[in-house]
């Protein structure tokens, strides 16, 4: 057809439902224009905390688009032919507090059990994510972690698992009570230390005499035996040493942006950068229990930060 033709035959004005669909569509263009901006922003190299471009995808209204981006990035946080530069998958797991889906259960639960070559800010935003979806989605969450859990024991692995106990916070303690303690009495739990205090922290009373029975046959270390110790107690007096530090970290941590003002400086420094500084003498340190607030004042035990 010739286009003069065409444009004869275009109606001189649109109806209401044909401008309707045409600035929606427009809209869902530009909408989906833009999600692909901010995610070639935290998909490449940036100097610091791209603080702006996280809270704008955070406030976005959930969609397909973003969800399976989460969960892509998740799965491929270690993978070193990633198709994005390494800080990304924190960057995404931050954007996920404010998306959470069920769909990110098992990618996160990966981040802890596919290697042991992981990152101290992705273990801790992992942790975080973890136990917000074990808030919303209880009983799913607790049926992967310990699926995740008996599984990589059984492999005896090392891998850092001992993220997933926050998920224990918010699971029914007398539902899942024979799991805990058939795993707490499995010698080849790795993170037995961590294991005993977060089922002291849930007062189940009949680990006390199976942590008695592996300070009295096993041969563990003197930190271990400190924190079973510790754990013991706690379950017989009911009373925590570090109260505030005996919930899960996604209820202690401020909001994200406080958190990672702390540590914008980390993100500052480019490959390489270590090599211009100068050398100093190691600090003398007090030794310090893996349940004990961390001295660098993070708000986290010592286990779960400068102790990895």
């Amino acid at each position: 057809m010739n286009i003069f033709k065409k444009i004869q035959n275009k109606p001189d004005k649109e109806t209401e439902t044909e401008k309707y669909e045409r600035l929606k569509l427009e809209k869902e263009r530009l909408k989906k224009e833009l999600i692909d901006t901010l995610f070639f922003v935290l998909d490449n190299e940036f100097y610091g905390i791209p603080f702006d471009i996280i809270e704008k995808l955070q406030q976005m209204p959930k969609s397909k688009a973003i969800t399976e981006k989460i969960i892509y990035v998740l799965n491929h946080a270690y993978d070193e032919d990633a198709s994005f530069y390494m800080d990304a998958p924190l960057w995404y797991a931050i954007v996920a507090e404010t998306h959470l889906d069920e769909e990110f259960i098992d990618p996160v639960i990966r981040l802890f059990t596919s290697t042991d070559d992981d990152w101290d800010f992705l273990n801790e935003q992992g942790e975080y994510l973890l136990g917000k979806l074990a808030q919303k989605y209880p009983d799913l969450v607790m049926k992967k972690v310990t699926e995740a859990i008996d599984k990589i024991i059984s492999q005896k692995s090392h891998f850092p698992y001992l993220f997933l106990f926050d998920a224990f916070y918010f699971a029914d303690s007398e539902k899942y009570k024979d799991w805990f303690l058939k795993t707490l009495k499995n010698p080849d739990l790795y993170w037995l230390d961590p294991y005993a205090v977060h089922i002291a922290d849930m007062q189940i009373k009949e680990a006390a005499p199976i942590m008695k029975e592996i300070l009295e046959k096993r041969e563990i270390d003197i930190i271990t035996q400190r924190e079973l110790k510790g754990a013991i107690e706690q379950i017989e007096t009911e009373v925590s040493e570090y109260p505030e530090m005996s919930v899960a970290w996604c209820e202690s941590r401020e909001s994200w942006k406080e958190h990672y003002k702390k540590f914008e400086n980390r993100f500052m420094e480019k490959e390489g950068d270590e090599d211009d500084y100068e050398e100093l003498e190691p600090l003398k340190m007090q030794k310090i229990g893996r349940n004990e607030p961390c001295p660098c004042g993070s708000g986290k035990k010592y286990k779960k930060c400068c102790g990895e």
